[in-house]
Order: structure tokens, then C-alpha cells, then sequence
């Protein structure tokens, strides 16, 4: 009865594969080799770059003025207000005496859809116009008023025309 030691390993078999070889070492090599990754952490020496990143837009103002912040919002406003009037004024009458469920249905999720984009612009225009939080917010809420969107972006855009706080 021979004992293999367990530190020599048998000839491989004619079967194994070349990757099955790699795997458990070379039959010529008793040693495995063990390969060097390259750095993945943010601590090699390439981190922090030596020079700062070039300004993307050095002569330019903002991505986005005030002007056209207000002409956004102001589009953004006047849909969603279409939006939430075709909602409450004619798909939830149909849906709830006529059983019609369908036009909610549609007009329910464009209406949320129209609302995330009312929400950006106006957040767009309150950062613009550097407006206070509280200001930014019940411009929000009026979005989901019937009607109200239409008084709020007739209030907002006077008064940032004017220079001034869209609510106080």
C-alpha cells in the first residue's frame, strides 16, 4: 500500500482541461503562483489627481437662468393644471356615476407623471431664485389643487419678474 504524501500531487489525468490544470497548479510547478491585481482602493498614489479638473463652463452663468427656470415652470404649471382638471372635472365623474373606470385610468397617471416634472421645474426656479423652503413648498401643494396651480404661477412669475419672494 503506497501513501502519496499530500504535498506531491499525482501526474494529471489525459482528461483534465488546461483550465483544470490552472486551477490546481501546473503539473511542472508543485507551487501555485499567485498573480498582483492592481490598486482598486482611493488610496493609490493617483488619488488625489495632482491638478484639479478644468471649470466645464468657465465663461458661461448657470446651465439654467432664472428666465428660462420661470418659462419651464411656468409650462409645467399650466399642464399639470389642465392635467388635474381633466382628472377631477371629468375622469372621476365618469369613473364614480357612469362606471367608467377607464379615463382615470389614463388621465390619473399622465396627471402624476405631468406632477413629477411640475416638481422639478418648480424646485429648478426655487434654487434660481433663491427662494426660502417653506415659499418652494406651498408653490408644490398648489399642483395639487384644481385651479390653484393656475393662481400660483400667475403670483410666482409677477413677482419674480419683480425681484421678489413668490409667497410672502
Amino acid at each position: 500500500m503506497s501513501r502519496t504524501s499530500p504535498l506531491r500531487r499525482s501526474p494529471p489525468s489525459p482528461r483534465r482541461s488546461a483550465r483544470a490544470r490552472r486551477r490546481t497548479g501546473s503539473p511542472r510547478s508543485p507551487t501555485r503562483r499567485t498573480r498582483h491585481w492592481p490598486s482598486t482602493t482611493a488610496c493609490s498614489p493617483r488619488w488625489p489627481p495632482a491638478t484639479p479638473p478644468a471649470d466645464p463652463l468657465p465663461d458661461r452663468e448657470a446651465p439654467v437662468s432664472v428666465e428660462t427656470a420661470l418659462r419651464n415652470y411656468r409650462v409645467a404649471a399650466w399642464v399639470t393644471g389642465i392635467g388635474l382638471i381633466a382628472l377631477v372635472f371629468v375622469a372621476m365623474p365618469l369613473k364614480y356615476f357612469l362606471d367608467v373606470p377607464g379615463p382615470v385610468a389614463v388621465v390619473g397617471v399622465t396627471h402624476g407623471f405631468l406632477y413629477m416634472i411640475y416638481i422639478v421645474c418648480t424646485l429648478l426656479l426655487a434654487e434660481r431664485g433663491r427662494w426660502k423652503p417653506l415659499d418652494a413648498l406651498l408653490i408644490l401643494l398648489a399642483g395639487t389643487i384644481p385651479i390653484a396651480s393656475f393662481v400660483a404661477e400667475r403670483r410666482v412669475t409677477a413677482r419674480v419678474r419683480a425681484g421678489r419672494s413668490p409667497v410672502s
